[in-house]
């Protein structure tokens, strides 16, 4: 009962804070938080990338999981993907993210990750309530290109912590840790 309870309340609050906010208000504020968690994401994303010494780039727990490397990028190739779904968003031609996730030197990984951190954060004037309240396909499913952002944010964050796992299980502590 206590769940059904937690619930409503969660459910009402929402409710009441998205309903009183005006369209544009929506955008402003919704952009600003979305990058602010980004930007909180994919420095640590950064700093563990620079932190990881080259040797344990190939590394992987088993051979079913990624390694560090195409942890890495991983993310910068869904940072160039999914704002490709929001409309007049494209990848740069320079990029071809079909090819990314073999890249494996630390170098280069680290280069690409950041370029595809600066390539997010250049979306911010495309981003309008046009382009968050049209309807897109991610995956298969109908939903809203608000969602996108989303998802960026929980896909960085899912990583950051298999990150994390992947830099303890080497030895290495992350820097915001020390």
């Amino acid at each position: 009962m206590l769940f059904n309870k937690s619930a409503f309340i969660l459910i009402l609050f929402l409710f009441i804070n998205t309903s009183s906010m005006n369209a544009q208000n929506f955008t402003e504020s919704f952009v600003e938080r979305f990058y602010w968690h980004f930007e909180q994401s994919s420095q640590k994303m950064i700093e563990l990338a620079e932190t990881m010494p080259e040797e344990t780039y190939e590394w992987a727990p088993d051979d079913e999981a990624m390694s560090v490397a195409r942890v890495f990028m991983h993310i910068a190739r869904y940072n160039y993907i999914l704002p490709q779904r929001l409309p007049a968003i494209e990848v740069p031609d320079h990029i071809s993210p079909d090819e990314m996730e073999q890249i494996t030197d630390k170098e280069t990984v680290v280069k690409m990750l950041k370029g595809s951190v600066a390539h997010v954060f250049k979306l911010s004037e495309k981003l309008t309530d046009e382009t968050l309240n049209e309807s897109v396909v991610i995956f298969g499913e109908d939903t809203q290109g608000w969602a996108v952002l989303m998802l960026m944010i929980t896909h960085m964050n899912e990583h950051v912590g298999q990150s994390v796992s992947y830099a303890r299980m080497n030895g290495v502590v992350p820097p915001w840790s020390r």
